[in-house]
């Protein structure tokens, strides 16, 4: 089990980002999962980065919206939320 860590900029772009019912349950469900080291659901498009984002992942909170993150000897670090324009 993973300890859950959020950035700065993870929490700020939450509180901006209008979640639809249907992402929050998404969201959600995912974290718990990537907390407990489960697999993902093949909807999430669960994929390792590169370039400026080396060593990260990311998934698919639905439509557009992304979530980036990465698993750090026992931390799982939220670092952004939003979509594929903000974040690239």
């Amino acid at each position: 089990m993973f300890t859950l860590l959020e950035t700065k900029k993870y929490i700020k772009d939450l509180k901006k980002s209008r979640l639809s019912p249907i992402q929050n349950v998404k969201l959600n469900i995912y974290l718990q999962a990537l907390k407990n080291d489960f697999k993902l659901d093949p909807l999430a498009r669960c994929k390792k980065l590169n370039g400026k984002w080396l060593g990260f992942s990311e998934i698919s909170i639905g439509w557009d919206l992304r979530l980036i993150y990465r698993h750090q000897d026992k931390n799982l670090e939220l670092v952004r939320l939003g979509t594929h324009t903000q974040l690239f």
